[in-house]
């Protein structure tokens, strides 16, 4: 039974970072990197090819989801990176300090991380890996002392506005926007669309948003996990949602000498 995520699986750069933080230099490093890295190879290497990659902070299976938006930053494109890193002052990444990530100690997210330092290297940018409890991290994002980060946000509810809010300055760390993102324009679209129903109106506020994100790459992704979930035969009833954690409570197994219905066809 596979179920898709409503999910932002992403890498983001704190955007009050004197290095690779605001509009100008910052923004170029970012942009570089982006360019630098391979998500696909990513999602092959990680997710067995089985996550979706999409453009932008708004995922698949919410109103206003656009498949056709194209990630202008998407790698790799290694000319293109270099050429945005000489543009921000570092040549080959000349001049550069070395960069921190914050992650998890998990063993998948480290190594990840690995392959994200190993895509940085080929523009000439080091970066330092640093594995931390959930809490420990926690506690740094929320005091700002994360430079990059890569984290992932699970829908918790389905709607767009519970990711478009990631990119709301007023909701810059402590609050749920990691990456400290705070684009006067982004924060005006945003609340327009605040009071609007999911409509083609407030689609076009969030397209808006994404434009600029897009091209700001305050994070860059993004990734949509499915989950798959293995079913015996004699088991009924099970449909699971991730937007809720009481499914299991419907579940029950066939009484004995029940028909085996498993398969088959209606007519």
């Amino acid at each position: 039974y596979p179920l898709p995520l409503l999910d932002l699986i992403y890498r983001g750069f704190n955007f009050e970072d004197a290095l690779v933080g605001g509009r100008g230099k910052g923004k170029k490093i970012r942009q570089a990197l982006a360019l630098a890295h391979d998500i696909e190879a990513e999602n092959d290497l990680f997710y067995s090819g089985l996550n979706v990659v999409y453009s932008g902070i708004v995922p698949p299976g919410v109103q206003g989801f656009d498949p056709a938006v194209k990630n202008p930053y998407k790698g790799p494109d290694l000319e293109r990176a270099k050429k945005l890193l000489a543009e921000a002052g570092f040549p080959d990444g000349k001049g550069l300090p070395e960069l921190q990530e914050c992650g998890s100690e998990d063993g998948r997210a480290m190594e990840q991380a690995a392959f994200f330092i190993k895509n940085a290297e080929r523009i000439g940018v080091k970066i330092r890996f640093e594995p931390m409890r959930f809490a420990e991290l926690s506690k740094k994002l929320k005091e700002k002392r994360c430079q990059i980060m890569g984290l992932a946000w699970g829908g918790d509810w389905p709607d767009a506005q519970n990711f478009v809010q990631l990119a709301y300055g007023p909701n810059k760390s402590p609050g749920s926007n990691n990456y400290n993102y705070d684009v006067p324009e982004v924060n005006k679209l945003y609340e327009q669309a605040l009071p609007m129903p999911p409509s083609p109106e407030r689609d076009v506020l969030y397209r808006k948003i994404n434009e600029r994100i897009l091209e700001d790459q305050p994070f860059h992704g993004s990734m949509a996990r499915t989950r798959y979930y293995l079913i015996p035969p004699d088991t009924l009833n099970f449909k699971p949602e991730d937007m809720l954690s009481n499914h299991a409570k419907f579940v029950r197994l066939k009484a004995w000498g029940e028909p085996d219905t498993w398969g088959t066809k209606k007519q």
